[in-house]
């Protein structure tokens, strides 16, 4: 099977320099989050609408992407920086395994802390999960308490070594590959354009596409919304509190 993979014509052509890897984790990024979404859909099934569904694996996808852009970057740097004779190196294939390999379990990692944290909050990551990440002692001890950590660690390094696994020709391949620093260079100042570009046209707004909550929470991207929500500092006062209306407030404080 994978042998049949390697000889497609395209995948031949995007992995026929060392910044095809770059694609290849991009596409590990999207097929994780793309599982994520429809985990949590399933989960909500109850709460939205069959006509939401477009919406919220479109935009979704949308954003999966955005979120690959911005995932990639160490490894677009570090494809650029590493010499061609190092980068040739048989002995280099297991750095590149070993880089793989933990982008995988982070990524793996974020879809089961997703899938908690919607469980109580209903929602992608926000400025309650920042939170989570400034209070670690307090927050890791209820974790422990609840969940079986330890279990869940092995699981994950189970299905990462699964996936690199199936990775690896493609990885192997791109090895072979000889770059010299200008053509890298030129690759690299243009993906790393992208994610610049990205940060100051795109907003993490553009998924509340609906007045439903759960359809435009599924629209998104946990791990771009938590890194959206350290820079933006804000929580949506109405979605997470309880409030009544102006004239009835009003009326009651007289």
């Amino acid at each position: 099977m994978k042998r049949m993979l390697l000889e497609i014509g395209i995948v031949n052509k995007v992995i026929s320099h060392r910044f095809g890897l770059v694609a290849l984790l991009a596409f590990v990024v999207m097929c994780i989050s793309f599982v994520t979404r429809i985990v949590l859909a399933v989960i909500s099934a109850s709460e939205i609408g069959l006509l939401q569904l477009p919406g919220i694996f479109l935009i979704g996808f949308f954003y999966d992407l955005i979120n690959a852009v911005y995932f990639t970057i160490p490894l677009v740097v570090y494809l650029w920086l590493v010499p061609t004779k190092i980068f040739q190196k048989q002995w280099h294939r297991f750095v590149l395994y070993g880089l793989f390999s933990l982008s995988t379990f982070i990524l793996l990692f974020n879809a089961v802390s997703e899938f908690f944290f919607w469980d109580e909050f209903s929602s992608r990551f926000n400025f309650i999960a920042v939170d989570y990440l400034v209070y670690t002692t307090e927050v890791l001890g209820n974790i422990r308490q609840s969940y079986p950590i330890e279990w869940i660690i092995v699981a994950l390094l189970v299905i990462t070594i699964a996936i690199v696994y199936v990775l690896k020709p493609f990885i192997k391949q791109s090895s072979k590959i000889q770059d010299g620093f200008k053509h890298r260079s030129l690759w690299a100042v243009s993906l790393l354009a992208i994610p610049l570009l990205c940060f100051f046209v795109i907003s993490n707004k553009l998924h509340r596409f609906s007045k439903n909550m759960y359809a435009n929470e599924l629209a998104g991207n946990g791990m771009y919304e938590l890194f959206s929500a350290y820079i933006n500092n804000e929580l949506s006062y109405e979605q997470f509190y309880q409030t009544r209306e102006g004239e009835n407030s009003f009326e009651l404080m007289r």
